[in-house]
């Protein structure tokens, strides 16, 4: 089975939309906020997949 029949079989179409959920800086990095709490990162991360799962 070549690469793109396994993409087909596993995506379905032949041209599938891929999302991605970025994460804030975590620390460490430089952009780190550390006014921003763990559990507001993760809330902001599920709002993003909601929202990539919501638009298919």
């Amino acid at each position: 089975m070549t690469l793109l029949e396994k993409h087909r079989e596993i995506f379905k179409t032949d041209k599938p939309i891929i999302g991605c959920v970025h994460l804030m800086a975590m620390p460490g990095t430089p952009y780190y906020d550390a006014s921003v709490t763990i559990e507001q990162q993760i809330e902001r991360a599920k709002r993003e997949a909601e929202i990539l799962m919501d638009l298919g």
